[in-house]
Parts: structure tokens; C-alpha cells; sequence
């Protein structure tokens, strides 16, 4: 039940992640695209505003496709974790209540990735049909 648990988790935070990351780098699903997306990024004060657009939608679009099949899990749970941490604080800090524009979404999402990364995927994941890729490493390297 726990593996079920796991694969529920990561494909339906694969899935939002993905949604919003292909938004933000390709235009899909009524999202501005890339260069609406820089500009955001810019207005928001981000360093490298192009950068960090590139790696945020990125972590979120390709970073959820390989959580939702359980592959390079662990990596692909770090950056979404960061990258929801960055969207919680810098981004929606100013308040709690997602209809406020506050942190609420953001902050689940990221810490539900905490939780995959912490955990693991799970045996109902890719990884487990790759021999010798599926293991701690990332997690002990991580956190010691």
C-alpha cells in the first residue's frame, strides 16, 4: 500500500509540475511561454532573469515528467522541493491563503517533494527496472 501511496504522489505532483513548468518554457496549456515568463522574472528582481526562468521551468516541467514515472526520483524531488520553496517565499511570501496569491500551493506542492525525497519512489517506479540505479545515494549525499 505504501508503493501505491508513493506512485499517487508522484503522479499527480508530476503531472501539476509538468503542467506549470510546460506553461512557463513552451506556452502549453494557456501558459505566456518562455519570453512571458523571463519577463516576470525580471519584474519579480531575479538575478539572470532568463536563467532562472530557464531552471525553474525546467525543474518543474522535465523534474515532474521524471518524478511521475519514478525516475531519478530523488534528484528530480530536490529540485521541485527548491524550486516550490523559491516560488513560496520569494514569489507568494506575502501571504498564506492560496486566494490571496499567498504560499498555500506552492509550499504543499514543494513539501510533498520533500516527502518523495526523503522516502523514495516507491516500487511501482521506473527505476526499479533499471538495475543499479535505484538506491540512497542522492539522499545520503544530501542529507549525510
Amino acid at each position: 500500500m505504501m508503493s501505491l501511496g508513493l506512485l499517487i504522489q508522484r503522479l499527480i505532483v508530476g503531472y501539476v509540475m509538468f503542467y506549470h513548468g510546460s506553461q512557463k518554457l513552451f506556452g502549453w496549456f494557456g501558459g505566456g511561454g518562455f519570453e512571458k515568463t523571463v519577463s516576470g522574472f525580471d519584474s519579480m528582481g531575479f538575478p539572470m532573469p532568463k536563467l532562472m526562468a530557464g531552471l525553474a521551468g525546467g525543474a518543474e516541467c522535465f523534474g515532474g515528467i521524471l518524478l511521475a514515472i519514478g525516475l531519478a526520483t530523488r534528484p528530480s524531488a530536490f529540485l521541485i522541493f527548491f524550486t516550490m520553496m523559491v516560488a513560496s517565499f520569494k514569489v507568494h511570501g506575502d501571504a498564506f491563503s492560496a486566494r490571496a496569491g499567498g504560499m498555500e500551493y506552492p509550499l504543499t506542492l514543494g513539501l510533498v517533494a520533500l516527502g518523495l525525497l526523503l522516502i523514495g519512489p516507491g516500487k511501482l517506479a521506473a527505476s526499479r527496472l533499471i538495475p543499479g540505479i535505484h538506491g540512497k545515494c542522492f539522499t545520503r549525499t544530501l542529507l549525510g
